[in-house]
C-alpha cells in the first residue's frame, strides 16, 4: 500500500510540474505573438 501511495504522490508532483511548464509556455507564446490576443479573436 505504501508503494502505491509513493508512486501516486510522485506522479502527482510530476503532473504539477508539467502543467506549470505548459501554462508558462502558453503564456510566453501568447505574449511573443504580434498584435493583441483580443484582435485575434475578432
Amino acid at each position: 500500500m505504501t508503494r502505491s501511495l509513493t508512486l501516486l504522490r510522485r506522479r502527482l508532483v510530476g503532473s504539477v510540474f508539467v502543467l506549470l511548464i505548459v501554462v508558462i509556455g502558453t503564456f510566453l507564446l501568447l505574449e511573443a505573438a504580434p498584435g493583441d490576443a483580443v484582435d485575434a479573436y475578432i
